[in-house]
């Protein structure tokens, strides 16, 4: 059994969305997921994700302990 919180808000007018998303599985694993998107100009935008994966090996999140990851995201949205 997985138990998820996700944490987020907005601020400039929605353009900078901040968020914290937690997993804890019973088994003793756990992710962490800080992250932030982030529209700095009208077709532009960056998303940054970090994935923070401790607590036991196991059969659900615990088996990608030695995983973390983090990714940065560059967009241009066409019209």
């Amino acid at each position: 059994m997985t138990n998820t919180l996700s944490v987020s808000t907005s601020y400039l007018g929605g353009n900078l969305r901040p968020s914290l998303v937690f997993f804890y599985d019973w088994s003793g694993s756990w992710l962490v997921q800080p992250g932030f998107d982030w529209k700095f100009w009208d077709p532009f935008a960056v998303t940054m994700r970090y994935n923070w994966i401790d607590g036991n090996y196991g059969p659900s999140i615990g088996a990608f302990k030695t995983k973390d990851s983090i990714w940065l995201e560059f967009q241009y949205l066409l019209y």
